[in-house]
This record gives structure tokens, sequence and C-alpha cells, in this order.
């Protein structure tokens, strides 16, 4: 999934962002769906992060193909609060590395926020 994330980045064509976007989101959809099967709760709650990084890099790239600045998309504050939310449900588990899904929210956080 991080993978078609990173490159998607660096398409320069705004259809081509989207399509990676959209496999992206089917990589996570299928993450969540085996962590479920599993029953692992950790498993799930990084799955389920992993989809609002990829909800959040959606609406960038939605805000670039309508011309519109991020930070002004319509579906900016709810991908925010979902990214922030699903990041403070990892830190249930006390052992995983925070600084590396801290970082990773950072990131995608700073692709919707004005600069």
């Amino acid at each position: 999934m991080e993978t078609s994330i990173r490159f998607s980045m660096t398409a320069g064509d705004n259809a081509e962002r989207k399509q990676h976007a959209d496999q992206g989101r089917e990589y996570a959809e299928k993450a969540l769906d085996n962590a479920w099967r599993c029953e692992d709760d950790c498993m799930v709650a990084q799955a389920e992060f992993m989809l609002a990084c990829v909800g959040a890099w959606k609406v960038y790239v939605a805000a670039r193909m309508s011309k519109v600045k991020p930070s002004n998309h319509p579906k900016r504050e709810g991908a925010e609060v979902l990214l922030e939310q699903r990041l403070e449900e990892l830190r249930r588990f006390p052992h995983l590395d925070m600084e590396v899904y801290a970082a990773q929210a950072r990131k995608y956080l700073g692709y919707l926020r004005p600069r």
C-alpha cells in the first residue's frame, strides 16, 4: 500500500495519482479484512490507520484535480479528524513504535493543512 501512495506522490498526472490512491485504498481494505479475520485488534488498528492515511491522500488528490487548495476542500476536516482518531487508537498498543506512526500522520496531515 505505501508503495502505491509513494509512487502516486511523484506521478505527474492527477488522473494517475487518483488511480494509485484508489489502488492504495484497495490494498488497505484488503489488509483490514485480513486483520478482522485474524481477530487481531492491533492489526485492525494499523490497517484502519493505513486507510485513514489513504483517505487523507485521496482528499489531497481530489483537491488538486478540482483546482482547490487542499486546506479548502470540503472533506479535509473529516480526513484530518479520522487520521488523528486512528493515530490515537494505535496508542492503546504499548509495543508499537508510535514515533513511526506519528511521523506518518504528520506527513499526511501536512498535505491537507495550509502552508
